[in-house]
């Protein structure tokens, strides 16, 4: 169990250097991973998903290898780029897959597949379109596709992510 609080950092705060703060540990709090003393302090990235199912459930899917941090930071990338070029709070419904990682040892990693974008409100909830007017109606019939009446973001345009157009 970790002895002091976690450090967490701010946005766009490089890590604290990991490898001097181990060093600075004494050995006895160790531990053994792989065959391998590992210190006690490392990196570690957290992931907060909201099921839309009827469950509703949150989870944290933290990642401290290589391979999840790098999923992470992908995913996190193309929310950063959506957003710049969409100029809307876009997130991402996205499902779980995976992808070679590791070419000599043949292993996989996790990948996020994005399935589609909505938009969030300023206020934080899921935008619904605006097209016809809210009525009152008798409750609609349970649907796979929870997202049907949330608006969308349509994928950014060449012009909109190169700021330049080719005139024809």
């Amino acid at each position: 169990m970790p002895t002091e609080p976690p450090i967490i950092l701010a946005p766009n705060q490089k890590w604290p250097d990991v490898a001097a703060m181990n060093d600075r540990c004494p050995k006895p709090d160790w531990r053994m991973y792989y065959d391998k003393l590992v210190g006690p302090y490392q990196k570690q990235k957290l992931l907060y998903l909201w099921d839309s199912s009827i469950a509703m459930n949150k989870y944290t899917w933290p990642a401290s290898a290589d391979s999840g941090m790098a999923a992470i930071s992908d995913l996190v990338e193309k929310i950063e780029m959506m957003r710049q070029f969409k100029r809307v709070k876009a997130i991402p419904i996205v499902k779980l897959s995976s992808r070679l990682w590791s070419r000599r040892y043949g292993t996989p990693g996790p990948d996020f597949i994005i399935v589609r974008w909505v938009v969030k409100s300023a206020s934080g909830g899921l935008l619904l379109p605006t097209t016809e007017p809210i009525a009152l109606a008798a409750p609609a019939p349970a649907t796979d596709n929870v997202f049907a009446d949330i608006q969308t973001v349509e994928p950014p345009t060449g012009k909109e992510v190169t700021g330049d157009e080719i005139p024809f």
